[in-house]
């Protein structure tokens, strides 16, 4: 049997994912300045995932899986909605790589994109054990958080090419900064391009220990409760305010759970991390108050950006017949109107369901969200969902990571697993 190796491989694939080691074989450039969002890089990780997905493979056509009289049975017709709509969504993302000014960058996230759907189907179609998969997403995201505390602490974030992490300096032009009477602070980065992906992994990370402190041997639980301090820290460090009004949102509905299915099981290691999180809120009140000022210069900034994105995002659908633009052809869409802005100044808008309308127009949003609505009604709503769905759906409203990152990507795909456990995949 190949599925407790393919398990294997994926709870590897899950702890290793932070890492940013890539092989670069297409770099572009807009004026001089590297164009990240149409560059070609392979990362180490997707070495994994690629053994997975063929292992996987011979696995189901093995067990004759893949044969496709299930589908047209009676049974499951919602699921089959469920399941006819991510391919299309697949496919109309292909598609459009035919009407893309930049076809090489649309096939390159395309390409990302099967990845983490490809990820999706395995967990569920081999109907992997989603709760040891959690363990490793757990303490990888711990890793990140303590990893992110001595970057803010110390100021610093040096280059490690193994790592793939790059050197980042607080009094450097671009860089994602907190601005004070005391100076400029630079965000915790983690291992992540971008504070705000640090921010959002660590929230999924304390929901995983969270979930695995509900089922966990006594004996692990203090553990675990180590691990959601260390979650909160990176949730933190990050200052992302998206991160932090997922966490919040979050939190609520799992003392709404607790309390209803009286759970007490995983309240030691919520305790745990919200002490953490009530301290560190204390000890660096003033960075929380500056992220709260909406006056603040580079609040305001990013305010105003994001309001002129949401109408430019609307103006380049409407521009593009409701067709889009194609998939990751958002900035180079916006090098051909700002011809003489560098690459670093064209940035995707920061709302993945903007952002997925601009690229994929109108078929491919209602794909999109077909999908979602399907896969989340599947045998009615509960806590157990909502708590998975609605942190992803809130960062989704203010990132473009989930959908622009790889990391994003697979950690958008990854979600839906553990946030709907008893999906199965019929064909």
């Amino acid at each position: 049997m190949l599925k407790p190796m393919v398990e294997k491989i994926i709870w590897l694939y899950i702890l290793l994912l932070p890492l940013q080691t890539v092989f670069i074989f297409d770099e572009k450039f807009i004026n001089g300045a590297k164009w990240h969002y149409g560059t070609g890089v392979f990362y180490a990780t997707e070495i994994l995932l690629v053994v997975a997905v063929f292992l996987s493979l011979i696995q189901l056509i093995k067990s004759e899986r893949l044969a496709l009289s299930e589908f047209f049975t009676k049974n499951n017709i919602l699921k089959k909605a469920t399941i006819v709509c991510l391919w299309l969504l697949a496919f109309w993302s292909g598609l459009s790589i035919l009407w893309s000014a930049e076809k090489s960058a649309a096939f390159y996230l395309w390409l990302k994109l099967l990845e983490g759907m490809a990820l999706f189907l395995i967990i569920l179609s081999l109907k992997i054990n989603k709760n040891k998969l959690l363990w490793p997403l757990s303490f990888t995201a711990g890793l990140q958080g303590l990893l992110a505390g001595w970057q803010f602490v110390t100021q610093s974030i040096t280059e490690n090419k193994w790592l793939g992490i790059a050197t980042h300096e607080a009094g450097r032009l671009g860089e994602i900064v907190i601005e004070n009477s005391d100076g400029r602070w630079l965000r915790a980065y983690g291992t992540f391009a971008h504070p705000n992906i640090l921010g959002g992994f660590c929230v999924f990370g304390l929901l995983a220990t969270l979930e695995l402190s509900r089922l966990a041997k006594k004996q692990h639980r203090i553990i675990l409760m180590v691990v959601a301090m260390a979650n909160a820290l990176g949730i933190f460090f990050s200052f992302s305010r998206s991160a932090w009004l997922a966490t919040i949102i979050a939190m609520a509905i799992v003392i709404i759970r607790s309390i209803k299915e009286k759970d007490c099981k995983s309240m030691k290691a919520f305790v745990s991390a919200s002490l953490v999180g009530v301290f560190l809120l204390f000890a660096f009140s003033s960075f929380v108050v500056t992220r709260s000022d909406l006056s603040n210069r580079l609040e305001q900034k990013s305010l105003d950006e994001r309001g002129s994105q949401i109408m430019e995002s609307l103006g380049i659908f409407r521009s593009s017949n409701w067709l889009g633009v194609g998939i990751n052809n958002y900035t180079a869409t916006l090098a051909s109107l700002y011809p003489d802005l560098p690459a670093y100044s064209l940035q995707p808008a920061h709302n993945l369901y903007l952002l997925i309308l601009s690229e994929l127009g109108v078929f491919g949003f209602l794909f999109f969200l077909l999908f979602i609505i399907l896969f989340f009604i599947q045998e009615g709503i509960c806590h157990k969902k909502i708590i998975w769905l609605a942190p992803l759906l809130i960062i989704g409203l203010f990132d473009h990571y989930l959908w622009t990152q790889y990391v994003g990507i697979v950690l958008f795909w990854l979600v839906l697993t553990f946030f709907y456990k008893s999906c199965k995949i019929v064909r």
